[in-house]
């Protein structure tokens, strides 16, 4: 690829940078830093991208790095303080801020000479061109109101915006744009999150997760990591990979039992922190794809009343059919209403948006008459179906540079338009070779979002040569975006890619036969599982999402629990219902064998310990799922399964006023904890018999059992009975243990008890238990 800008020429097939016709010869880190920036110019660039990419596995001072840009900036007589080629953007990165001509070099056939050749960005006569990825028109006005929005955010008035429209009408044109000018304009923290197609329930939280994960990994990335230490360490457990061994294990320790509420408190505390400083933009990308907690974050952060130097920008389709059964039209539409939000609706252009991207795309050369009316007329405005009609135009060499200015063999009839954008893009992938197009099928199975190893895994090809083809396209501005690199556990190293749109993606994914489609995300969820190892439960959604596609259901049930318990931890007990019944749904696709009951006990467990929490512990749901639990539990259980469900029952029963049964239940518990002589078991047997004989009256053997309790339990490992058992152990010793105390006339001792379970429900943060805490103190009071 050739790239002019000035008096410069960068040729990256010949390794060659000349100015003025003169070789120029920069080492070769220069050269490569050059190419870099200047092939992402599009965007900022930061420091970790480059390091990442541009040395991999080796350790770069900043030192260092700045010497080669310092380099790079003599080499092209520029400098840090006039910045007309490389701009700094303090805290931030870099860009390449110099206009840029592209053209493809390859040799004629008859002589070797060079001459420039066609590509996506180019055709002959490349200087006239620029890249079609560059242009964003007709939405001047959009980009204002984003930038107004932006302003009252950095005058410490929270903003929530929405900008909505059909796939393809340049919502992520115009948030990129927007986005852009601010990194270069602006000392503003930025983070973008995705929410993907999946097949089910969502991932919960994802785009936060991703947004702040992007964050913790830019230059600035050391201060939001302590941010989220001391303010929101439920959100660090999820990060994993920013944290090493011994600082997660300490993490673990401390941040005791996650539940929703804690997790929305701490996302609202530790997003308002960073803004104190300087405004944070956080981009949402495909909101019609997100999860019930997302959203449920989105609308608690929307309603906080104190001011904070924030804007919350969401993308999403409101025509697509998946939103219509989706909370999200009602969720904007009630936030619109009560003044948190506003939405800014993507038309598609008018014809004078179209006659602009025109001229700008061609830059004042001559064109046919009636071109820009014409492909008004042919795709009514819709900025993606006109710039890929364009685009296929010079791709074909229908529309072709002459002297006289640009020539349409054939007239205006030659602009031939499919029916619909998608007819468009098979006929772009058409005009590939085979080869590649297998390659951006297997890509479309893989995700949006993808490593070029797992693509070769798909096509059983080598990392090298897959992304060779991928790093063509993108170069060509064909269907991929390159996006650095990345590492899986296993040490594999590859670079990553994007698709420019996700209906690319939905176009590939759709020509793919149903039953290569299964092997393949069944043979590319083996390759992640392989590659992660023992880190496989950060994949768990991603890993279920292929197994089921695939229909390779036993490890489709492994991995769904898995995700289900992952939601259950950062309390989307929601979340965790809709993956554990579809756990329990594809196991009867298995054949009835002992493995298979195994599963089905583990997941009817789980989830009736879901159901109580998020619909009350006597719902005849909870019931059913126990039931079932216990069955099972007597052909394939141990004690260590049957105890939970045993407890589960109990208080069931004694919810319903089924004393007697719940006392036997509780008696049975004493005696399998006695048995085994696990503290764990006698602690919850002890709560339990406490319970019981204070709801008939016994208060003396109530307050023997329940002190039982207390000695028992110790904070650092009894933490996690929660997702079992439902509640806290700690807290509901305390608590029952004050109104025993209270009965029988010491109300200085219940007091007492009282403040200690408001002390440990506070520190702990779980819901329920706090907000049993707080009734028993009050009866105290």
């Amino acid at each position: 690829m050739i790239y002019r800008f000035g008096a410069y020429e960068l040729d990256t097939e010949r390794h060659e940078l000349r100015h003025a016709g003169s070789l120029c010869q920069p080492e070769p880190q220069v050269f490569r830093l050059l190419a870099y920036l200047i092939e992402h110019r599009s965007r900022l660039v930061t420091k970790q991208e480059l390091l990442d990419s541009l040395w991999p596995n080796h350790y770069i001072s900043d030192a260092t790095l700045h010497s080669r840009l310092r380099a790079v900036r003599h080499t092209l007589g520029d400098s840090g303080r006039t910045q007309s080629c490389i701009k700094t953007v303090h805290g931030r990165g870099y860009r390449f801020i110099a206009p840029v001509t592209t053209a493809r070099w390859t040799t004629m056939p008859d002589n070797g000479a060079w001459r420039p050749a066609l590509s996506s960005a180019s055709v002959p006569g490349a200087p006239f061109l620029t890249p079609a990825s560059d242009l964003l028109v007709g939405r001047e006005a959009a980009l204002a109101q984003l930038h107004q929005w932006f302003a009252a955010a950095r005058r410490g008035e929270r903003q929530i915006g929405f900008v909505s429209g059909e796939a393809g009408i340049g919502k992520t044109l115009l948030v990129n744009a927007f986005v852009s000018q601010l990194a270069t304009t602006e000392t503003v923290r930025i983070g973008h999150g995705y929410c993907i197609d999946s097949y089910g329930v969502g991932e919960p939280y994802l785009p936060w997760l991703e947004a702040l994960g992007q964050l913790c990994r830019s230059p600035e990335g050391a201060e939001l990591i302590e941010h989220l230490w001391r303010q929101a360490p439920s959100w660090l457990l999820q990060m994993p990979a920013l944290l090493s061994a011994s600082e997660l294990e300490t993490l673990q320790r401390r941040s005791g039992n996650t539940t929703r509420d804690r997790m929305l408190r701490e996302l609202a505390d530790v997003i308002e922190s960073l803004t104190v400083r300087q405004p944070l933009v956080l981009v949402l990308e495909d909101l019609h794809w997100s999860d019930a907690a997302t959203l449920a974050g989105l609308v608690y952060i929307a309603r906080r009343q104190a001011g904070a130097h924030l804007f919350i920008l969401g993308t999403y389709r409101p025509v697509d059919p998946h939103v219509r059964a989706h909370p999200l039209r009602t969720l904007t539409q009630e936030l619109q209403r009560q003044g948190h939000s506003m939405e800014l609706v993507l038309k598609p252009l008018p014809q004078t948006g179209v006659a602009a991207y025109i001229a700008r795309r061609f830059e004042g050369a001559p064109l046919p008459p009636k071109l820009d009316q014409v492909i008004y007329e042919r795709t009514e405005g819709h900025p993606l179906f006109m710039v890929t009609v364009v685009e296929d135009l010079l791709r074909q060499q229908v529309l072709q540079k002459a002297r006289e200015g640009w020539v349409l063999h054939g007239g205006l009839e030659a602009v031939a338009v499919p029916e619909s954008i998608r007819q468009l893009i098979e006929q772009q992938l058409e005009q590939l070779s085979p080869e590649d197009q297998s390659m951006l099928e297997v890509a479309g199975v893989a995700g949006m979002t993808f490593s070029a190893a797992l693509v070769a895994s798909g096509l059983d090809q080598s990392v090298e040569a897959v992304e060779a083809r991928c790093a063509m396209l993108a170069r060509r501005e064909q269907f991929l975006l390159s996006c650095g690199t990345v590492e899986w556990p296993d040490e594999t190293i590859a670079t990553r890619y994007s698709f420019r749109h996700t209906l690319y993606r939905e176009v590939l994914y759709d020509r793919v036969p149903a039953s290569r489609r299964a092997r393949l995300h069944q043979q590319l969820g083996m390759r992640l599982e392989a590659g992660y190892g023992p880190q496989v439960g950060d994949m768990a959604a991603k890993l279920a999402d292929h197994f089921v596609r695939g229909r390779d259901w036993r490890r489709a049930v492994l991995y769904l629990g898995q995700t289900g318990e992952n939601a259950l931890r950062c309390s989307a007990h929601h979340e965790a219902i809709g993956y554990l019944t579809q756990g329990l749904d594809l196991l009867q696709r298995l054949p009835e064998t002992s493995e298979r009951n195994q599963h089905e006990l583990h997941l009817q467990t789980v989830l009736a310990s879901a159901l109580a929490t998020a619909k009350g512990q006597i719902v005849p749901e909870v019931e059913r799922a126990y039931a079932r639990a216990h069955v099972l539990c007597t052909h394939v259980g141990t004690t260590t399964d049957l105890f939970p469900i045993l407890m589960g029952l109990r208080r069931f029963y004694l919810g319903r006023g089924a004393l007697q049964r719940a006392q036997g239940l509780g008696e049975q518990l004493l005696s399998l904890a006695q048995d085994t002589r696990d503290a764990a078991f006698l602690l919850q047997a002890s709560l339990a018999l406490g319970g019981a004989y204070y709801h008939q009256g016994d208060l003396t053997a109530a307050r023997k059992y329940l002190e039982q309790a207390t000695r028992l339990y110790d904070p650092e490992q009894h933490r996690s009975h929660t997702i079992l058992y439902h509640r806290e152990p700690g807290v509901s010793s305390h608590c029952a243990m004050a109104d025993v105390l209270w009965l029988l006339g010491y109300p200085d001792q219940a007091r007492m008890r009282c403040r200690e379970a408001l002390v440990l429900g506070r520190e702990l943060g779980h819901p329920y238990s706090l907000a049993n805490a707080l009734f028993f103190a009050t009866l105290s009071s």
